[in-house]
């Protein structure tokens, strides 16, 4: 019994997030367009190695409203998405740590649904092309107005720079779906999640305690990232999906991508 208390007590933080995220996950999963058009979309979650681990688990959050008052257009964004995990008597996810590969890191899926039967579709063009612009305003609207803001960065505060260095189109990928993709891999400069603790966040409930930025560094200093997302549209169902990878380099993202989002399962309604 004081064995488990021990482990319970030095794993507080970790545990505090699996008990609040796991349901809040399912709820926001329940009101999803992965419920409502009945979507599979299977992304691996698997741990490897366990010394730099991912969260235990793939998290959904439904943003009905924000990200289509954002761009102006009648849709809802779907978001799934994993992060780096707690280890072991951590009271923090490796996500702030600068020593992990997981830093500042996260892998999923973004579904963006129209509300109406318009036959324009977010993310592409009038000739039916990738629209890049409206394709990086969804990372963009995730970083500025989701992640950031939740550890207390607010969104107006938020650096969100793009630089695009590579575009293939008419991929196949996540074979199962027989959809055709298009690749997008870009540097992305952004804020650091590292930061002094100055008051409660709730983003704090998910990732635990910040870890302070490295001498010099002002709280959530800019950094650069290497980020992947792969874009198709189900015209069926009128909706965007895209599946993505956002690290600290490209090597990070290749392994990432070919470990765990390369196999990803999505079957359409």
């Amino acid at each position: 019994m004081i064995s488990l208390f021990i482990i319970i007590f030095i794993n507080y933080h970790a545990l505090r997030s699996y008990l609040i995220m796991f349901p809040y996950s399912y709820y926001h999963s329940q009101e999803s367009s992965l419920k409502k058009n009945d979507y599979l979309i299977r992304i691996p979650s698997h741990n490897g190695i366990l010394k730099d681990s991912w969260y235990p688990g793939m998290l959904v959050f439904y943003d009905e409203y924000g990200f289509g008052k954002w761009v102006n257009k009648p849709v809802e964004l779907t978001v799934l998405y994993r992060f780096g995990g707690f280890k072991f008597g951590s009271d923090h996810s490796t996500y702030y740590d600068r020593k992990s590969k997981r830093f500042s890191s996260f892998y999923g899926a973004y579904i963006v649904e129209n509300k109406n039967n318009s036959n324009s579709l977010y993310g592409y063009n009038e000739e039916h092309e990738v629209d890049l612009s409206e394709i990086m305003r969804i990372p963009e609207y995730d970083q500025r107005w989701l992640v950031m803001p939740s550890i207390g960065l607010p969104p107006e505060d938020v650096v969100f720079e793009v630089e695009i260095v590579d575009v293939i189109n008419g991929l196949k990928y996540a074979s199962e779906s027989g959809l055709k993709w298009t690749k997008v891999d870009a540097y992305i400069v952004t804020n650091s999640p590292e930061h002094l603790y100055k008051n409660h966040q709730r983003g704090y409930l998910q990732y635990g305690v910040p870890l302070v930025p490295p001498d010099g560094a002002d709280d959530y200093y800019p950094i650069q990232l290497a980020g992947r997302i792969y874009v198709t549209k189900n015209e069926t169902e009128n909706s965007l999906i895209a599946l993505y990878v956002l690290a600290g380099d490209f090597e990070i993202v290749d392994q990432i991508d070919k470990e765990i989002l390369s196999k990803t399962i999505i079957r359409q309604p």
